[in-house]
């Protein structure tokens, strides 16, 4: 089954706790980017910032052992 471009055979394969169609309709593109939508709203002022400060912003809120990952992973990667 692929719709959004996304195999959700294959993502239940891994899971192995939902079918494919239960994937595809728990994590579609229009659910997640709805919950997008939600969360942005709560960072103030989330017009005037880039998707890049948006992303920044709400992984420090909500992730923050994934910024930690984020900088381990910038520091082994050169910038050119």
């Amino acid at each position: 089954m692929l719709r959004d471009n996304i195999s959700w055979e294959a993502i239940s394969d891994k899971l192995r706790t939902r079918i494919s169609s239960g994937c595809c309709l728990k994590w579609s593109g229009e659910l997640c980017r709805k919950r997008w939508n939600q969360m942005i709203r709560h960072i103030g002022h989330y017009k005037n910032k880039s998707f890049a400060e948006q992303v920044e912003l709400l992984s420090q809120r909500y992730c923050p052992d994934l910024l930690e990952a984020r900088e381990a992973y910038d520091a082994k990667v050169p910038v050119c």
